[in-house]
Protein backbone atom coordinates (compact mmCIF):
# COMPACT_ATOMS: atom_id res chain seq x y z
CA UNK A 1 0.00 0.00 0.00
CA UNK A 2 1.09 3.61 -0.29
CA UNK A 3 1.00 5.98 2.69
CA UNK A 4 1.32 9.49 1.97
CA UNK A 5 0.13 11.46 4.94
CA UNK A 6 1.94 13.62 8.05
CA UNK A 7 -0.82 13.23 10.30
CA UNK A 8 -2.04 9.80 11.87
CA UNK A 9 -4.38 8.41 14.21
CA UNK A 10 -2.19 6.74 16.80
CA UNK A 11 -5.03 4.91 19.14
CA UNK A 12 -8.38 3.68 17.86
CA UNK A 13 -10.87 5.16 18.51
CA UNK A 14 -13.78 4.09 21.31
CA UNK A 15 -16.11 0.63 20.01
CA UNK A 16 -13.77 0.45 16.99
CA UNK A 17 -12.54 -2.95 15.52
CA UNK A 18 -8.65 -2.34 14.21
CA UNK A 19 -8.73 -4.12 10.77
CA UNK A 20 -5.18 -3.17 9.71
CA UNK A 21 -1.98 -2.15 11.27
CA UNK A 22 1.48 -1.49 10.50
CA UNK A 23 4.93 -0.36 11.76
CA UNK A 24 5.13 2.76 10.51
CA UNK A 25 1.26 3.79 11.43
CA UNK A 26 -0.24 1.25 14.00
CA UNK A 27 -3.80 2.62 13.16
CA UNK A 28 -3.72 1.70 9.32
CA UNK A 29 -7.63 0.53 9.21
CA UNK A 30 -10.61 0.33 11.33
CA UNK A 31 -14.45 -0.18 11.10
CA UNK A 32 -16.66 1.66 13.93
CA UNK A 33 -20.00 -0.90 14.07
CA UNK A 34 -21.09 -2.53 11.22
CA UNK A 35 -20.87 -0.45 8.15
CA UNK A 36 -18.55 2.39 8.96
CA UNK A 37 -15.13 1.99 8.26
CA UNK A 38 -12.03 4.31 8.22
CA UNK A 39 -8.96 3.92 6.79
CA UNK A 40 -5.43 5.89 6.35
CA UNK A 41 -3.90 4.75 3.39
CA UNK A 42 -5.68 5.80 -0.15
CA UNK A 43 -7.21 2.08 -1.07
CA UNK A 44 -8.26 4.37 -4.19
CA UNK A 45 -4.32 4.93 -4.49
CA UNK A 46 -2.18 4.18 -7.55
CA UNK A 47 1.34 5.64 -9.21
CA UNK A 48 -0.51 7.72 -11.31
CA UNK A 49 -2.53 8.75 -8.33
CA UNK A 50 0.65 9.50 -6.32
CA UNK A 51 2.19 10.71 -8.98
CA UNK A 52 0.09 13.96 -9.14
CA UNK A 53 -0.05 14.31 -5.98
CA UNK A 54 3.22 14.52 -5.35
CA UNK A 55 3.48 17.02 -7.66
CA UNK A 56 0.65 19.00 -6.20
CA UNK A 57 2.22 19.12 -2.70
CA UNK A 58 6.09 19.66 -4.17
CA UNK A 59 6.16 22.80 -2.56
CA UNK A 60 3.61 22.45 0.65
CA UNK A 61 6.85 21.62 3.35
CA UNK A 62 5.77 17.76 3.16
CA UNK A 63 9.09 16.67 1.69
CA UNK A 64 12.28 18.29 0.10
CA UNK A 65 11.46 20.15 -3.60
CA UNK A 66 14.42 18.28 -4.94
CA UNK A 67 12.78 14.82 -3.64
CA UNK A 68 10.10 14.52 -5.71
CA UNK A 69 11.94 12.70 -8.97
CA UNK A 70 12.99 9.85 -6.39
CA UNK A 71 10.06 9.61 -4.59
CA UNK A 72 7.70 9.57 -7.77
CA UNK A 73 10.43 6.85 -8.62
CA UNK A 74 9.81 4.96 -5.66
CA UNK A 75 5.49 4.92 -5.92
CA UNK A 76 6.38 3.73 -9.57
CA UNK A 77 7.80 0.96 -8.63
CA UNK A 78 5.21 -0.14 -6.08
CA UNK A 79 2.36 -2.30 -6.64
CA UNK A 80 -0.95 -1.56 -4.89
CA UNK A 81 -2.67 -4.84 -5.19
CA UNK A 82 -3.70 -4.81 -1.58
CA UNK A 83 -5.03 -1.40 -1.30
CA UNK A 84 -7.35 -2.37 -4.70
CA UNK A 85 -8.46 -5.82 -3.20
CA UNK A 86 -9.35 -4.20 0.36
CA UNK A 87 -11.44 -1.43 -2.16
CA UNK A 88 -12.94 -4.15 -4.18
CA UNK A 89 -13.75 -6.29 -1.16
CA UNK A 90 -15.72 -3.14 0.23
CA UNK A 91 -17.40 -2.37 -2.76
CA UNK A 92 -18.64 -6.17 -3.31
CA UNK A 93 -19.72 -5.56 0.81
CA UNK A 94 -21.41 -2.22 -0.33
CA UNK A 95 -23.39 -3.63 -3.23
CA UNK A 96 -24.39 -7.09 -1.67
CA UNK A 97 -26.00 -5.60 0.84
CA UNK A 98 -27.29 -2.88 -0.62
CA UNK A 99 -28.97 -5.48 -3.24
CA UNK A 100 -29.96 -7.48 -0.43
CA UNK A 101 -31.98 -5.01 0.99
CA UNK A 102 -33.69 -4.10 -2.25
CA UNK A 103 -34.34 -7.76 -2.58
CA UNK A 104 -36.16 -7.46 0.90
CA UNK A 105 -38.29 -3.86 0.64
CA UNK A 106 -39.53 -5.39 -2.92
CA UNK A 107 -40.14 -8.66 -1.33
CA UNK A 108 -42.10 -6.91 1.48
CA UNK A 109 -43.80 -4.76 -1.90
CA UNK A 110 -44.82 -7.71 -3.74
CA UNK A 111 -46.59 -9.35 -0.51
CA UNK A 112 -48.62 -6.21 -0.01
CA UNK A 113 -49.27 -5.44 -3.20
CA UNK A 114 -50.82 -9.12 -3.45
CA UNK A 115 -52.80 -9.13 -0.92
CA UNK A 116 -53.80 -5.79 -1.75
CA UNK A 117 -54.98 -7.67 -5.65
CA UNK A 118 -56.25 -10.36 -4.00
CA UNK A 119 -58.50 -8.07 -2.03
CA UNK A 120 -59.51 -6.63 -5.24
CA UNK A 121 -60.39 -9.17 -6.89
CA UNK A 122 -62.55 -10.79 -4.20
CA UNK A 123 -64.59 -7.41 -4.26
CA UNK A 124 -64.84 -7.47 -7.87
CA UNK A 125 -66.22 -10.87 -8.09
Amino acid sequence: MLCGHKEACDELPAGATLLLSGEACPVQMFRVGENVYATQFHPEGDSEGFTVRIQAYKHHGNFQPEESDTLIAAVNRQETLYAREILRRFVERQISQNCYRLLVIYYKFCRQNLRTAKMVAMIIS
